[in-house]
């Protein structure tokens, strides 16, 4: 069976851990065929991508099915550029996607913010607050879904604040079960399917992974009207 194509477009925060290879793997264990292909240079943002020849090239060169976009970490908070302005520079690359893939689900991939320190948690929450209130904006200028990984992240650190998700503090890169837990909610929200049960477990010890899938059991169903993101809703079928 021919795979689907899948394009991620992004910055370190993508490719760090290779997610995008841990979302082809779950995907796989799951009966889904992909093909990932990567733009993710670091320290960039759609301010550089929109100019970039090399991702028009890559738009251009393939029919994707799928394409994860991620703004840079400033601009999902709205803080390097107004959302609007970022917004129309997604619109840009957007439109390019469609005209070269005319039927592909295109997605905006809400990171999750990194823990300053152990004592400053609710500074972490209220950026990830930012980051959702933007990327939130941000779809329904351009008119695309999301992948609400940050909020997947935010729930695990609101019952266990223990790091987890990263591997030290004050950056913004996930760890190993960070990464996991990203590519969990990319799958979750492109396929409207919980990733339990799977049999990949990307080298975590098998109870810890099984922790991560229960999580996503909590999955979220992406509420649209009228062709805009609206809310987020989990929904617990443990």
């Amino acid at each position: 069976m021919c795979c689907d194509e899948v394009l991620f477009i992004g910055n370190s925060v993508t490719y760090f851990n290779d997610t995008p290879e841990i979302f082809k793997n779950i995907a796989a264990s799951k009966g889904k065929n992909l093909s990932v292909t990567t733009h993710t240079p670091g320290g960039t943002g759609f301010v550089n991508h929109v100019d970039d020849a090399s991702l028009y090239q890559k738009i251009r060169s393939k029919n994707y099915k799928y394409v994860i976009m991620q703004p840079g970490t400033a601009e999902s908070a709205g803080h390097s550029y107004p959302v609007s302005v970022t917004a129309e520079r997604g619109r840009k690359i957007r439109d390019s996607i469609r005209k070269y893939s005319p039927c592909s689900k295109i997605f905006l991939y809400e990171i999750p913010y990194g823990v300053p320190s152990a004592n400053e948690y609710n500074t972490y929450f209220a950026f990830q607050q930012k980051i959702k209130d933007s990327i939130t904006k941000m779809s329904n200028l351009m008119q695309v879904e999301m992948v609400p990984a940050g909020e997947s992240a935010r729930h695990y650190y609101n019952s266990s604040q223990d790091l987890a998700l990263h591997g030290s503090y004050n950056d913004i890169h996930p760890g190993p079960k960070g990464s996991y837990l990203v590519a969990a909610s990319m799958y979750s929200a492109i396929f409207q399917d919980h990733v339990f049960p799977s049999s990949f477990y990307n080298g975590l010890p098998q109870n810890t992974a099984k922790i991560f899938r229960i999580l996503q059991i909590l999955f979220f169903l992406i509420i649209r009207h009228n062709g805009t993101v609206t809310r987020f809703i989990f929904i617990r079928i443990l």
